[in-house]
């Protein structure tokens, strides 16, 4: 007999099953990941065991620390729940192993399934139907569908319908599988499109009985994972039924099943085939326990107990419909963040992992819960439905509440006309439709504009502008009788403005309009003899409204705003927090419209980050296995033509020019200027022609240092490449001037520094500032620091103190100062004299001057010793002194004319 039971999973299935154990007696036992700690599911369990970290792979998918949970809190049987590893035969074995009861199949029939690839063949050789499986080095028919072999919930596939999408759907599908269930391996079958999904729910125990209990309809997906699930299914014939049972049943027998499973098919007309069969409970359970009045939960532990189910199972009556509600945008970005309220009214059975105030983690799945309507007839099912998913109080998160009712409330889903393209682009109801949050959703098509007084958006913001007012009036300390803005001489009207909305004016009234009552959380309105009640609710930097039209979330704009984070035009922001797996452009490189520039992973789902507008790449902010929070600027695109440049280069008479062309911005070092002053530096180092290379820079600033706004908007330095740069000026072969034009400040020093030679105009200035920034001189400290003394060092570092160029030159920073109409003819000075030099002598000499000094006195002199004779017998040196005794200029002296 079970007494203790640990749940393996989190969220709304785990409260799911402590419900049942709570009726039945048993003791119950929560694990948490750290982002878990104050889950809901975590305080409803007796007792519970943390799983140190976040990532799935540490917590809820390592099969070690679950165990280790049983024996700590004295479990003496383990439900596995559904995701994570309720199909891992490896784990099942590890539970039994232990001397566990496990709530769920054997081992051996979770193998046989777990594999789809294996399982397929086994059920054709059962005489199930099947669709084949397809090539995936090269597939005969397009368009397929490339599966993950373990695992479901529509993670690891894929839909190609040409050999050129095929490479990269197939190891997108192999990632995401990996990071889901363990297991990359894929596979292909035919694409059945505009199919129902259909899934029979199984239930055996270990005397020989299996059951059918019903169908389950789950055509509606989106991404290949439901969203409308339905029993029974409304539209196929009473043979197909049969035969789907008559199929399930034999699949459940040929593997030996025990325990709730579901086997999943497609049907098209008259056309069935496997899918496959989850071994495991299934998410949408709850509608088949309200058709058939059982609790699956209850006859799993009774199954494994060891009881025996009667012979047949019970009859279904009525119908049920279930919605799967998602924290999630418009275009079904996951939404991370905290669910301030959360109510769900009327008669349906909500299964949630959430309530008001749970915080919704980017570590897992987005889903909030299920909501599920029981009806005797289908069409009664749907108006509960419905009407709980309109009624309830959904705030803080978007969600897809309003894709969930344009769905249910579509005319051919009423029809029951539903197939798995029911949400293609093409399909009844477009997927990507507006989520709740915003005010747009509020009316209808038919309705007037938002911000009309007379739509239902528009008395929304009226609402809330009235709420808002009377909330102000509420906590006045001072008169707080007199309505809010009072004057004895009125001027001008009252009004508040919203994000979403724009300036509502709520006194006077818009033409039409009367209030019935204004109160902080209640406003009633009049418009054209309709009254309409709205529900207001009050968060920091939030107004959520909700009636019987739709519901909105406004944002106030306050009358001083505070000054707005900059950022970057062209900015790709990160939708929400994730880890970036691929970058898929560099700086420099063209994209076009919807072409993917990076991939981020988070609720353990790929999101492609897709250019918005043809363009050019401006920068990369991040690289790859970097954890990034929502808004966080990725990529910056340039839409349009050609990108200008930030850096310059020009070739002439053996001199290449670097010119840093950003005078707006002070010079500052972005990512994107240090990708093109990194690529101009490559590229003198490799050009034969290029003796002698001269950075400088337009404007009157030579360069700022870091681009702080930049930066700030990113969330992290953006001078990643920045000792890439140091290094690539420091090591080059070939002698750099810095010809500085004017000022130069913090990172700006760093490539002064770096280079050979350093000459200024003296009316330039200079300051390390980075101290009096809260940060420190790190990377900049390696070149400064061969320049100046420790003591110099020391005293401009920790000071900040601005220098002029005359004190640079005494502290070693500049060769030379020098009046700014004489700053060109002295750099051209410096090129001349360094063009007189050997090529290779000049790259050696630049090596030892650095060397030289960390060597012994007698290391150094032995080394020099064999430099001396090597360079004397080199062709250069040999032709150096040929010219000399001849006297001539060497052959590596540009000529003139």
């Amino acid at each position: 007999m079970i007494t203790r039971l640990l749940v393996a999973n989190r969220g709304e299935i785990a409260r799911r099953v402590f419900r049942t154990c709570r009726a039945l007696g048993i003791s119950t036992v929560a694990v948490f990941s750290d982002a878990d700690a104050d889950a809901p599911h975590v305080a409803e369990a007796d007792l519970a065991v943390r799983l140190p970290g976040t990532r799935p792979a540490d917590t809820y998918l390592d099969a070690g620390r679950l165990l280790a949970a049983c024996r700590a809190s004295g479990a003496d049987a383990v439900h596995p729940g559904y995701g994570f590893l309720s199909e891992s035969a490896e784990f099942a074995r590890e539970v039994l192993a232990a001397g566990l009861v496990w709530v769920g199949p054997p081992p051996e029939a979770i193998a046989a399934m777990g594999v789809k690839i294996g399982a397929k063949r086994l059920m054709a050789e059962a005489g199930v139907p099947v669709l084949p499986s397809l090539d995936l080095a090269a597939p005969e028919e397009f368009p397929l569908l490339v599966k993950a072999s373990a695992g479901g919930g529509g993670r690891g596939m894929r839909v190609v319908r040409g050999p050129g999408e095929l490479a990269e759907a197939v190891e997108s599908a192999r990632r995401e599988a990996a990071a889901a269930f363990g297991d990359g391996t894929v596979f292909a079958e035919p694409l059945l499109e505009r199919a129902r999904h259909v899934e029979v729910q199984v239930l055996a125990d270990r005397h020989g009985t299996v059951w059918a209990l019903g169908e389950r309809e789950c055509s509606v997906q989106r991404r290949h994972q439901k969203v409308i699930e339905e029993c029974p299914s409304p539209g196929i014939s009473e043979a197909t039924r049969s035969l789907l049972y008559e199929a399930a049943v034999r699949a459940a027998r040929t593997i030996g099943y025990v325990g709730a499973g579901t086997v999943e098919f497609l049907v098209k007309g008259d056309r069935v085939a496997f899918l496959e069969m989850n071994t495991r409970l299934q998410v949408e359970h709850p509608v088949t326990e309200l058709v058939h009045g059982v609790d699956l939960v209850r006859l799993q532990l009774d199954v494994a107990e060891g009881a025996a189910l009667p012979a047949a199972p019970p009859p279904p009556a009525g119908w049920a419909v279930e919605a799967r509600l998602y924290a999630e945008d418009g275009e079904h970005v996951p939404q991370a963040g905290v669910l301030r309220r959360f109510e769900i009214p009327g008669d349906v059975r909500v299964d949630a992992g959430v309530e008001s105030g749970s915080v919704v983690s980017p570590h897992y799945d987005a889903l909030l819960a299920k909501v599920v309507a029981h009806g005797a007839t289908r069409a009664e099912a749907v108006r509960k439905l419905v009407s709980a998913l309109r009624r309830a109080r959904l705030h803080g998160l978007t969600t897809n509440r309003d894709l969930l009712v344009n769905i249910l409330t579509n005319r051919e889903f009423v029809a029951g006309d539903t197939h798995t393209g029911f949400l293609d682009p093409d399909g009844p109801v477009r997927a990507s439709t507006a989520a709740t949050g915003t005010p747009a959703e509020a009316g209808s098509a038919a309705e007037p504009a938002a911000g009309h007084a007379g739509s239902a958006a528009g008395q929304a913001g009226l609402a809330a502008a009235l709420a808002v007012a009377a909330l102000n009036r509420s906590r006045a300390r001072v008169l707080p009788g007199l309505p809010a803005g009072w004057r004895n001489v009125r001027s001008q009207p009252r009004t508040l403005r919203f994000e979403e909305t724009g300036e509502v004016t709520y006194d006077p009234l818009p033409e039409g309009v009367t209030v019935a009552a204004a109160e902080p959380y209640r406003v009633v309105l009049e418009h054209d003899g309709l009254r309409r009640t709205y529900e207001i609710a009050h968060y920091p930097g939030s107004v959520c409204v909700d009636h019987a039209d739709g519901h909105a979330e406004l944002t106030p704009v306050p009358r001083l705003p505070e000054p707005a984070e900059h950022v970057v035009p062209g900015s790709l922001l990160a939708p929400m927090p994730g880890n970036v797996l691929r970058v898929e452009v560099e700086p420099g490189d063209r994209v076009v419209k919807g072409q993917a520039v990076l991939v981020l992973e988070a609720m353990k789902m790929e999101h492609r980050i897709t250019a918005p507008a043809d363009g050019v790449v401006a920068a990369v902010q991040v690289e790859k296995g970097r954890q990034v929070d929502a808004g966080a600027v990725l990529v910056i695109i340039q839409e349009g033509g050609l990108m200008t440049e930030l850096v310059h280069k020009e070739l002439a008479g053996g001199v290449a020019t670097i010119t840093l062309d950003s005078p707006p911005n002070r010079n500052a070092l972005s990512s994107r200027l240090l990708a093109e002053l990194a690529d101009r530096l490559r590229w003198a180092q490799a050009e034969p022609q290029v003796r002698v290379i001269v950075l400088t820079a337009t404007g009157h600033v030579f360069c700022s240092g870091a681009d702080l706004k930049e930066q700030r908007a990113s969330g992290a330095p953006v001078t990643a490449s920045f000792p890439e740069v140091m290094e690539l000026i420091w090591e080059s072969g070939k002698p750099v001037i810095c010809r500085l034009n004017g000022t130069a400040r913090a990172g700006g020093l760093g490539l002064v520094a770096a280079c050979d030679f350093a000459i200024a105009p003296l009316t330039a200035s200079f300051a390390f500032t980075e101290v009096r920034l809260g940060v420190a001189p790190a990377m900049i400290a390696v070149p400064v620091l061969r320049r100046l003394s420790a003591r110099a060092a020391a005293e401009y570092f920790l000071t900040g103190e601005v220098f002029d160029a005359a004190r640079a030159v005494e502290i070693g920073l500049l060769s030379a100062a020098v009046p700014p109409e004489g700053l060109d003819a002295t750099v051209a000075r410096y090129a001349e004299m360094l063009l007189k030099g050997g090529p290779e002598a000049l790259a050696i000499t630049k090596r030892l001057v650095r060397e030289v000094p960390a060597m012994s006195f007698k290391g150094g002199l032995q080394r020099m010793t064999e430099l001396s004779s090597e360079r004397f017998t080199s062709a250069e040196g040999q032709e150096g002194i040929a010219a000399f005794m001849a006297k001539r200029p060497p052959a590596w002296v540009p000529q003139e004319g």
